[in-house]
């Protein structure tokens, strides 16, 4: 077990008692840490409840375990994310397809948002105190590749406005069920013209070898 995995684990310490004033995360090229490894911190110290909200969603090994971590510990995760109908970027949504439902049956609440615009919302918030906010995408592009800054902040009453307005999106989205389709659906591609669906088709089949770009 590391030592992260200890500390969550042992003292199960809050966000809030982690980051007791706003900060800011900064993931320059260069240095060993980064926002990836900052959130990933504040995942593992939930206690109760994570939402995300990313419009890409290519999900990196190290997160994926992490979140495997927190789910063993009870914590609830919803994530939200572009559907292909709604997504202005087929590339990560390539590397996005496929990761989908080993998320749902990894038990995070997966939801696709369908548009007519795109979601641009790039936020997360924690047991319903502490908001992540900045231009951070969920994949390995903002890890690995670009200079990515994030605003922390414990504070409930924003936190609460952040979750209402999650919730809200929600009325423009589908559940994703453990196949990968909307839930009730029989295909996991609703209102999508063919040819979109045949280019991520196309898309995927290099998405594995150039996955660290997405």
């Amino acid at each position: 077990m590391s030592s992260r995995e200890a500390r969550a684990v042992q003292s199960r310490a809050t966000p809030a008692e982690i980051a007791d004033a706003s900060r800011l995360l900064e993931g320059l090229k260069g240095r060993e840490r980064g926002v990836s490894n900052e959130l990933r911190d504040l995942l593992d110290l939930a206690r109760e409840s994570i939402v995300i909200e990313s419009p890409y969603l290519v999900p990196a090994r190290a997160f994926r375990e992490g979140l495997r971590r927190t789910l063993a510990l009870g914590v609830h995760v919803r994530i939200l994310t572009n559907s292909l109908a709604a997504t202005d970027n087929l590339w990560p949504q390539a590397g996005y397809v496929g990761h989908g439902k080993e998320l749902v049956r990894g038990s995070v609440e997966l939801w696709e948002y369908v548009g007519p615009e795109c979601l641009h919302a790039k936020a997360v918030v924690i047991d319903g105190e502490t908001v992540v906010v900045g231009p951070y995408n969920l994949d390995p592009r903002s890890e690995r590749l670009n200079t990515e800054l994030a605003l922390v902040a414990r504070d409930p009453s924003r936190a609460a406005e952040t979750r209402r307005t999650f919730d809200g999106h929600l009325v423009r989205a589908t559940k994703i069920d453990a196949r990968g389709f909307p839930e009730g659906a029989d295909a996991p591609y609703l209102g999508t013209p063919r040819t979109e669906v045949l280019t991520l088709r196309l898309l995927r089949l290099l998405a594995p070898f150039i996955e660290k770009q997405l």
